[in-house]
Order: structure tokens, then sequence, then C-alpha cells
């Protein structure tokens, strides 16, 4: 048996936990390379003096020892491995669960950055109330300079304002029936002879009565 066979077996008997080749590798400070150790590790696992498990992407192994030195069952080191299994899902359901911490904190961070600094918010905050002050100024002097009318102008006016529009209403009467008088002998479209008297219609002046 080799010399780095004898130290790989050794050390597993004397740690007495399982390790992968990479673990053993490095706790025996690389004297071996990792391909010399994983070959002792499975010359070790067919001998019968070490067993092999799957974990994952690597395998572990654990030396079939006795507190005596002599074999131990292969019972015992299946609790083992099952209690080491047991302990990684353990590590492996905590870690996940910390990273969606992570995750949500990181969400959460994203949102406090995106929004505005507590400086900006009081500049803001500071250039909105000088825009209400401006204009509630303007409210103000527009409110004492305004044209103020009482009741009894309002009534005059609208008095006159009623006056003219029966006086309007009255010419435009007036009006339509001399266009219609010349329409009967006029051999062109009504739309023609306004034209031409220079008539324009509450429609084309805009107005609405």
């Amino acid at each position: 048996m080799s010399k780095c066979t004898e130290q790989v077996f050794k050390y597993l008997a004397q740690a007495n936990r399982p390790y992968s080749a990479n673990d053993v590798t490095q706790n025996l400070l690389n004297e071996h390379s990792k391909a010399q150790v994983t070959k002792a590790l499975e010359q070790l696992a067919q001998d019968g003096r070490v067993m092999e498990k799957e974990n994952g992407k690597q395998k572990v192994y654990c030396a079939l020892q006795g507190g005596d030195g002599d074999a131990a069952s292969k019972e015992d080191v299946a609790r083992e491995l099952a209690e080491l299994d047991a302990s990684i899902a353990s590590v492996t359901a905590n870690l996940r669960a910390v990273e969606q911490q992570v995750r949500e904190s990181d969400a959460t961070l994203r949102k406090l950055t995106e929004g505005p600094t507590t400086e900006e918010a009081a500049a803001e905050v500071a250039a909105m109330e000088v825009r209400v002050q401006r204009l509630r100024s303007k409210l103000a002097d527009l409110t004492d300079n305004c044209l103020k009318v009482s009741p009894e102008d309002r009534r005059r006016v609208a008095r006159e304002h009623e006056t003219m529009m029966r006086e309007y209403r009255k010419r435009k009467r007036l009006c339509n029936d001399i266009l219609e008088k010349i329409m009967e002998g006029y051999k062109g479209k009504k739309a023609e002879l306004l034209e031409e008297a220079g008539v324009e219609t509450d429609e084309e002046a805009g107005v609405k009565l």
C-alpha cells in the first residue's frame, strides 16, 4: 500500500468524520495532489477500509474503525452519514431562507434609492410653497382690482340687451322678406344673392341667438 494511501486512511481514522477528497487534500497541507488523494480514497473504499457516499455533486469518505482500532459496523457509519446529511439539509434550508431575505432587502433598498432623497424632497416642497404663495398673491390682486358691477347696472344692461335683440330680430325678418321678394325674379341661388348683396348670415358670423 502506498504512503499516500496510508496517510489518507490514518487521517480519516483520527478525524473520525466524513471528508471529501478536496478536504483531505487541504487538511494534509497539499502533501499529495488531489488526484493522488482521490485515487487513495477509491482504493480504500474498494478494500472496505472506508465507506464512500455520494453527497450532492461530490463524494465523502469515512474510515470504518471502532474506538479500539477494530473495524466498526457499517450501520454506525451510515448513521453518522445520515446525521451529516440532515445537518447539511438544515444548513441548506437556512441558507435559502437567508438568501430570500437578502433578495427582499435588496428590492426594498432599490425602491428607497429610486425615490428622492430627504434634501431633494425638502427642496421640492419649498418650491411648491413659493409657487402657491405667488398664485395666492396674484389671486388677491385680481380680486382687489376687478371691476365691480352693482345689481342696478346689471339690470340696466340686461334691459338694453333685450331691447337691442328685439330690434335685431325685427330687422332680420325685414331683411329676409326683402330677400325672398328678390329671389322670385332671381335666377341664381340664394347663397349667390347673399354674396352679391354682401349679406352675412348668423352662421357665417358665428352668432348664436
